[in-house]
């Protein structure tokens, strides 16, 4: 028999087992001489292929475990020996961050996938590549209105902030006006809406300036004026039926016979 392959070969006689071989290269040509009610047994281990599988993180700022195993990414790229058809868990870091204000997070895999969480089965020679995107955090404030926008952006995506209303009672006679969006002490904008393309971190803050509210000083004077022409008029009335009351009247000296 020509047989190469590793394996084993056990001679069956009289119900006993005999192993000529264990797992060694069996001999070629393979010779064994059987009674009449012997039985020839081979079992055979096919040797198993593998393929190299690369894993690396772009760019470099995130750790990734690989069945259970953590590696860091001053240890990227990682290469495995993976028997074919054998999977393998993969799991990597969603989001990672640089400072406060800066962060990468993940996107995707090289091949497609979108799970930062997944079982990988190897086939052929392949190299895995998680893809990380950066993000720059745009803060916006104020300490009136209602403010919407910011958030987390990659860069030279748009941000779109805006804040309203744009007047905001103080007290009666007083208001905050918006006056611009700050930043760094300087007014960037004058609008209550602003769109600019992100390019690194931005801390945006709303900056508001009294006002006199002239409809309330408007409408409070006419009331004020209203009411003292009022109280003029109903004087000069209590002093015109005064004087026409004495008019009408007769003196005494007249109505004494």
């Amino acid at each position: 028999m020509n047989l190469g392959q590793r394996g084993q070969a056990y001679l069956v006689r009289n119900g006993r087992y005999t192993l000529f071989n264990n797992g060694s290269t069996l001999p070629e040509p393979l010779t064994i001489i059987l009674n009449p009610m012997d039985v020839c047994l081979l079992v055979f281990t096919y040797p198993e292929s593998s393929c190299t599988i690369k894993i690396d993180v772009q760019p470099r700022v995130a750790n990734i475990i690989v069945d259970g195993m953590q590696y860091y990414s001053s240890q990227m790229p990682l290469c495995f020996p993976w028997v074919t058809r054998a999977v393998h868990s993969l799991k990597v870091q969603t989001i990672v961050h640089i400072d406060p204000n800066t962060r990468y997070v993940f996107k995707t895999w090289i091949d497609g996938s979108t799970s930062a969480e997944r079982l990988y089965r190897a086939s052929t020679p392949t190299i895995l590549v998680a893809q990380f995107e950066l993000e720059y955090k745009v803060e916006v404030s104020s300490e009136s209105g209602f403010i919407m926008g910011g958030g987390w952006f990659a860069p030279g995506s748009t941000c779109n902030i805006s804040v309203s209303p744009t007047h905001v009672p103080k007290d009666f006679f007083t208001n905050y006006v918006f006056d611009g969006w700050v930043e760094n002490d300087h007014i960037i904008s004058r609008t209550a809406s602003y769109s600019f393309t992100v390019i690194r971190p931005v801390f945006l803050k709303a900056s508001w300036r009294t006002e006199t509210n002239l409809t309330a000083v408007t409408t409070t004077a006419l009331v004020i004026l209203l009411t003292i022409i009022t109280a003029i008029l109903l004087l000069m009335k209590k002093t015109y039926l005064r004087k026409a009351f004495q008019f009408h009247q007769p003196s005494r000296d007249q109505s004494q016979p």
